[in-house]
């Protein structure tokens, strides 16, 4: 459990520099947050500071959002973090699989600004009940 005088921290790992500047100017007021532009340094960012939650595009040169997902999952040290998907793949397959996966929410871009803070929000209260 965090510890309640340290903010929460949140890793964000997508290649696309506009979601990154929005998802970051959403968040860096409640959470600390910590940016990667790509699966790989996601992973080894995941493992370096141990967020309390990731945020995770599916659709990502080199290691895909899926790829990444099974890699944490499969890390004893990782596998309890909750990562929320962001992806612009819009089908109930691809929802379905990051489910399947182990995401705990799967949100669609173009995304809401508010509605990606509540669901974040909801998810990092649920974490540190």
């Amino acid at each position: 459990m965090a510890n309640p005088m340290q903010r929460q921290k949140i890793l964000m790992v997508d290649d696309t520099e506009v979601y990154l500047y929005t998802l970051n100017s959403t968040l860096k007021e409640d959470y600390d947050t910590i940016i990667a532009k790509s699966g790989e340094e996601g992973l080894d960012t995941a493992r370096l500071v141990m967020p309390d939650l990731i945020l995770l595009d599916v659709m990502m040169p080199g290691l895909s959002g899926y790829d990444v997902l099974e890699a944490l999952k499969a890390d004893e040290k990782l596998k309890s973090i909750p990562v929320i998907l962001i992806s612009g793949k819009d089908s109930d397959e691809n929802e379905a699989r990051g489910y399947e996966l182990g995401a705990v929410d799967y949100i669609k871009k173009p995304f809401v600004r508010t509605e990606v803070k509540s669901r974040i929000d909801s998810v990092m209260k649920a974490s540190t009940a």
